[in-house]
């Protein structure tokens, strides 16, 4: 039977030889892949579920403290109590990049009502003065954090 012809199942039959005599290519079995550390084929935590991790851990604190439910750093536009958040201290993109310093750096937050929050996020800044809206951000939170913690001290 030659190559082209098919049989009565309506297959074609598989070669045998090739006319040029040169035999059909064998399937190389591949190489095995090299096996990765113990924990490497688990999906990374992306920023938000790390933040959403770390808020749950960090929440008790402030609820226990009485902490959640006004702004802490009641700037001049200050809502109160209108649409809480956590401002960090540092953008999620600034934080480092190794663990222990990033857990410090996701753990610095306050209280802060929308109106303050975005008033501290984005500042009006003069560049001729060499200001920097991130320190000005940081300075801020870290401020309101020490005054939080002497103020709790007293109390405790």
């Amino acid at each position: 039977m030659k190559r082209t012809e098919l049989k009565r199942t309506g297959f074609k039959s598989k070669p045998v030889e090739w006319k040029s005599g040169r035999k059909p290519l064998k399937w190389k079995a591949d190489k095995p892949k090299e096996t990765k550390g113990l924990f490497e084929h688990l999906k990374k935590e992306s920023k938000v579920e790390e933040w959403r991790r770390i808020e749950k851990e960090i929440t008790p604190f402030f609820v226990s403290n009485g902490i959640y439910d006004y702004c802490e750093l009641r700037l001049s536009n200050c809502k109160g109590n209108f649409q809480l958040c956590f401002a960090h201290s540092k953008k999620r993109g600034d934080w480092a990049k190794d663990e222990p310093q990033r857990g410090i750096d996701a753990r610095q937050v306050v209280r802060a009502c929308s109106e303050c929050h975005n008033e501290i996020e984005y500042p009006e800044v003069d560049r001729t003065a060499g200001e920097n809206g991130k320190e000005i951000m940081y300075n801020i939170v870290v401020q309101t954090i020490e005054k939080r913690n002497k103020r709790l001290t007293k109390w405790s």
